[in-house]
């Protein structure tokens, strides 16, 4: 194994340890719903264009969106992803704004391969985020005594996933993601008498504890119309899945200074956490490895979703998105060029009706996304199929109608790919 990749895999198990102690925070206000945030868009080339995923097939970036898609490594090579990620976001309101940051890492990946028709791929990766900070004044329409709700939540669900994807035959290959979805979401609500001498508070406090097997499947169709011009036809499917977990409340009410009445109220249950039936559609097409274009359409069926201590209207949702990756020479053609002329060029966006309803009003997430990927070089000056990927990504969130919030958000993304061949022996040193 060379040294780089045994410097990489102390960075792997670095990695994987703050995904596992939930290093994700996300700080939007629509987090609160459902199960928080979900932000499954790849890895740096998926995220550079678009979030496509379905109909995408390289030989030297993993890509767990459609895991059909493991198939398409090279038999004696062996890939490493890890990547960060950093976020600006700012909230707006018609009365008020707020800034929010900050940084994660992302997701840990591993690809390789088991026989000539037969490839591998394990790794973590967030399936959902919680984290926001809310407060609310209301007035009572008994006494018009006014009051705080202050609303918190942290936490999130990640995603251990394994993924195979074999050939048949020449033109086809079929795929399949075991993964074990595991976090803990905590979300508690304060109600705060404002008007009064002596306060009395109300605390409600909800934790979900979740661990359980989720399934998703892929597969491909990919053919060369000619010698330079490539198709691939890709479709995902993930059935609704019950997931199961364990539902802590706890309520408690407080009557500062005297506590004369104060009550504790708790309550355990094993539940059921219902997620949606997921279809993709994607096409990509390649001209002389140059020129790659894609597109995809997501369908989720939240309407039917159930979360424990929630009661939110959730909405079927749906998403668009496409992507452009241009390299002015590839790596497979060995001529002399210019840095530059290595580069992967990449342009993609998204326009997606989330799952949220609020208020009667569907909230859309939209945006555009810029990237690159900056192969490295060996010992010997030559290009390699080890890059790092830099991605932008802005976009926004929500409305301004009717009392709601505005994101508008800026995200940074940089992956590290690694990739080396087992079991290969140079003749010469």
């Amino acid at each position: 194994m060379s040294r780089i990749f045994k410097i990489f895999l102390h960075i792997y198990f670095l990695s994987l340890f703050s995904i596992v102690n939930g290093q994700f925070t996300s700080h939007s206000p629509y987090s609160k719903f459902g199960i928080g945030d979900i932000l499954q868009k790849g890895f740096a080339q998926n995220r550079a264009l678009g979030g496509i995923g379905v109909g995408l097939r390289a030989k030297n970036r993993i890509n767990y969106l459609n895991p059909a898609s493991y198939s398409s490594q090279d038999t004696m090579s062996f890939i490493f992803d890890v990547g960060l990620s950093g976020n600006y976001s700012t909230l707006e309101t018609t009365e008020t704004n707020q800034i929010t940051r900050d940084i994660n890492v992302n997701h840990i990946a591993i690809s390789f391969p088991i026989i000539k028709v037969w490839k591998s791929s394990f790794g973590v990766v967030p399936f959902s985020k919680v984290s926001y900070n809310l407060i609310s004044q209301e007035n009572s329409e008994e006494n018009l005594n006014s009051y705080n709700i202050l609303y918190n939540g942290k936490g999130g669900i990640n995603q251990f996933y394994f993924g195979n994807s074999v050939l048949i035959g020449n033109h086809v290959a079929l795929g399949m993601n075991i993964s074990y979805l595991f976090g803990i979401i905590e979300r508690s609500k304060t109600i705060r008498l404002t008007d009064y001498t002596y306060q009395a508070f109300t605390n409600f406090n909800d934790k979900v504890n979740i661990g359980d097997f989720y399934l998703d499947y892929g597969l491909q169709f990919f053919s060369n119309i000619n010698e330079k011009n490539k198709l691939t036809l890709g479709l995902t499917f993930t059935n609704k899945t019950n997931i199961n977990a364990e539902y802590d409340s706890l309520a408690v009410r407080d009557f500062i200074p005297f506590r004369a009445d104060t009550f504790n109220r708790a309550n355990y249950s094993k539940e059921t956490i219902l997620l949606p039936r997921k279809i993709g559609v994607g096409l990509t097409y390649e001209l002389d490895k140059k020129l790659t274009i894609g597109f995809d359409y997501i369908s989720e069926n939240w309407e039917k979703a159930l979360f424990p201590g929630q009661g939110d209207t959730l909405a079927n949702s749906s998403s668009f998105r496409f992507g452009l990756e241009y390299t002015p020479i590839p790596l497979t053609t060995a001529v002399r060029s210019k840095y530059w002329q290595r580069i992967n060029f990449r342009l993609g966006g998204h326009y997606t009706k989330s799952f949220l309803l609020i208020g009667g009003n569907q909230l859309v997430d939209y945006g555009l996304s810029l990237g690159l990927g900056l192969p490295l070089k060996s010992e010997k000056k030559l290009f390699t199929n080890t890059s790092f990927g830099i991605t932008y990504e802005f976009g926004q969130r929500g409305t301004l109608d009717n009392g709601l919030i505005q994101e508008t958000y800026h995200l940074l993304s940089i992956g590290l790919t690694l990739y080396d061949f087992w079991f290969f022996k140079p003749k010469y040193d």
